[in-house]
């Protein structure tokens, strides 16, 4: 019969020892499926087989809980996630769109597409930027890649 470790509990038919001294050498008596196997069809190697089952089966587990151990990788990758790439680019975009919402009339910018050129009129989404003497392109606020003074020590890069 099965004994808790302190020699009582519920006993069932099967296991001659406690269950904490029953790794790797259980020993099933009086059960009418494993000692009288050829009643129900059960022969040789299959009566092996249905033994070393309960013995498994019987025995108490060791170690963490699978499902807790894949929890706890999931989310240390997020973690590395997070610190590695997530909160950097949240980072730059917060400085990107508070550069653009600071531009003013007369800074001197470079778009994405490498255009460069001096803020002369500005509205809400759009930038009126003056490339050459008689050259005025409206480019779109978020277009805007840094702005940058004559002296490059001092441009804020958007990269």
């Amino acid at each position: 019969m099965l004994v808790d470790s302190q020699g009582a509990g519920t006993p069932l038919p099967g296991l001659e020892m406690p269950l904490s001294q029953a790794r790797g050498n259980v020993r099933f008596i009086n059960n009418p499926l494993i000692d009288s196997g050829t009643q129900y069809g059960l022969h040789g190697m299959e009566n092996g087989v249905i033994h070393a089952t309960l013995a498994i089966l019987a025995a108490p587990r060791e170690g963490g809980n699978a499902t807790m151990i894949f929890m706890m990788q999931m989310l240390a990758i997020f973690a590395i996630f997070y610190f590695l790439l997530i909160r950097p680019q949240r980072k730059e975009q917060q400085r990107h769109r508070t550069m653009i919402a600071e531009l003013k009339k007369g800074d001197e910018v470079v778009t994405n597409g490498g255009i460069i050129g001096t803020v002369i009129h500005v509205q809400d989404d759009r930038l009126t930027i003056k490339t050459d003497e008689n050259t005025r392109l409206v480019v779109e606020r978020a277009r805007i890649a840094r702005v940058s003074t004559g002296d490059a020590s001092t441009s804020q890069p958007r990269n």
